[in-house]
Formats: structure tokens, C-alpha cells, sequence
């Protein structure tokens, strides 16, 4: 699975971590939309850590970026997380995108919106993630 090379990706960020890992496969319809084909999202339930991942993020940044929980119940989860652009003399001015994935618990359909300001509607795809467990540990 794409996703996975993802996730190791994620690696370095959660390198002590027991949590869960969503490995998300999207399919973007809209053309030049802000959101990603594949979605890594690592959440430790115990510390509320939330660490986001996609090939935009690892290109640009080059580490995963800090999301956090918006809501959570029996059904879904909620994450968000914001993406700026380079504030470089050398770059066109990027503006800040604003993300809000919902994921539910069964089955791991997802819907991510993407929103940048100064637009009214939200970009949206939907997909499905594979739900992983995690117990990792780091290595001395």
C-alpha cells in the first residue's frame, strides 16, 4: 500500500509511541484541490499527540506536521491540522490551508476538507484508511 511508505515517513515522529496509525488512500476529483492522494494521521489516545504526513508535507516541510483532536466518539474521530506555505522572498506567496479529516471507526471511510482562505466552500475528498496499532518503542 502506498500509504505505508507513508508511514514510515511518520516514523521519526512518534519513534516512542503506542497509539494508532490511519493509513489513508483518497480519491481527489477536484483538479488542482490542496488535498493529498495518500494520508498518514498517528494519534496516541494517551498523550492526544496527533502527527500528519502526505507527500505534499514531506516535500515541502520534510517532517510531519502537529494536528490535534477536534472531537471524538463512539463512531468517528475528528483531526485537524493547517499546512502554510514557504515565507520566502525566492517563493510566490502560498496561502495557509486549513485541513479537517473525519474518520469513522468502523469500516475507516474518511472525509478530508481542505480550506483556504478567502474561499467559501471547502475542497473535499473521500476515501478509506486501514486502521494500525501501534506499540513502538525506541531503539537505544
Amino acid at each position: 500500500m502506498r500509504a505505508l511508505a507513508l508511514w514510515l515517513l511518520l516514523l521519526p515522529a512518534v519513534a516512542r509511541a503506542e497509539g494508532i496509525a490511519w493509513l489513508c488512500d483518497l480519491q481527489v476529483t477536484q483538479p488542482r484541490a490542496p488535498l493529498p492522494a495518500q494520508l498518514v494521521i498517528g494519534h496516541d489516545p494517551g498523550t492526544g499527540a496527533v502527527v500528519v504526513n502526505d507527500p505534499v508535507i514531506a516535500q515541502f516541510v520534510g517532517l510531519p506536521l502537529r494536528g490535534r483532536v477536534e472531537a471524538e466518539d463512539r463512531a468517528e474521530i475528528v483531526f485537524l491540522w493547517s499546512l502554510a506555505g514557504p515565507d520566502r522572498p525566492d517563493h510566490p506567496p502560498v496561502p495557509r490551508v486549513d485541513y479537517r479529516a473525519v474518520i469513522a471507526k468502523a469500516g475507516g471511510a474518511i472525509v478530508l476538507e481542505a480550506r483556504v482562505p478567502g474561499r467559501s466552500a471547502p475542497f473535499t475528498a473521500a476515501g478509506r484508511c486501514l486502521r494500525e496499532d501501534l506499540a513502538l518503542r525506541r531503539v537505544p
